[in-house]
């Protein structure tokens, strides 16, 4: 009897000198789970809105079939501003995507005639469009530098004056052609980005009815060299 009342005591002395020293032992932190990062990523559909400025050289030819008089080149400059929509996708650091742009345009060129003195070439291109695919690399998750080409689009005037005594004669022409160029992209928030970019359009050479000089059909040839900046926001 004394043995065991001598173990009890024992067993309840150990109980009390536990919970003495887990008092006195600092409380043990909370895990909690790491919060998940949402890496940003390039792939999505976009929309945007773009402005610039751009400078085309066209030269014209009076009668390419038979005379082939050239009358000189000018350059026709001015500003572009418009949207584009596209859809990317990034594996791992490479993004491809397809673009298709329109802007508005405000080209204006005008040289004297070489080949008939008194007389005036002009130039105005009002509309240009783009259909190109894109090629990136995003050497940061925030940071896309690209490559671009494919088809070009613009809606032109032409215009052949004299001032005295005033004379004119006019046609319009639409035109397809190719684009290339370059540019960088960093996206400043999770779905916005903005960008800035060179592109390179070259229409070759269109020959323009007889309404373009009043009397014989004109080829024109048309290249332009265009910076725009712009900010997409991605779905």
């Amino acid at each position: 009897m004394r043995f065991k009342l001598s173990a009890l005591l024992i067993a309840a002395g150990l109980v009390t000198a536990q919970s003495a020293l887990a008092a006195d032992l600092p409380a043990r932190p909370v895990y909690k789970a790491p919060v998940s990062v949402v890496a940003q990523t390039w792939t999505g559909l976009y929309v945007g809105i773009n402005g610039g400025w751009a400078s085309s050289r066209n030269c014209w030819v009076f009668d390419p079939g038979i005379t082939g008089e050239a009358e000189g080149c000018h350059r026709a400059n001015g500003a572009v501003a418009g949207g584009q929509i596209g859809y990317n996708w990034q594996f791992g650091s490479t993004v491809v995507g397809l673009e298709a742009a329109g802007d508005w345009a405000d080209l204006k060129g005008t040289n004297a005639s070489q080949a008939f003195p008194g007389f005036f070439n002009q130039t105005r291109t009002d509309a240009i469009g783009m259909f190109t695919g894109r090629l990136g690399w995003a050497p940061t998750g925030s940071t896309l530098l690209y490559v671009k080409g494919g088809a070009a689009i613009t809606h032109n005037k032409h215009l052949s004056f004299t001032l005295a005594p005033a004379t004119s004669a006019t046609a319009s022409d639409t035109r397809w052609g190719w684009v290339a160029g370059a540019g960088v992209e960093y996206a400043f928030v999770s779905n916005w980005s903005a960008k800035l970019e060179y592109l390179y359009v070259d229409l070759g050479k269109v020959t323009c009815s007889a309404a373009c000089s009043g009397a014989a059909p004109i080829d024109v040839t048309f290249t332009s060299n265009i910076i725009r900046a712009g900010v997409n926001y991605k779905f």
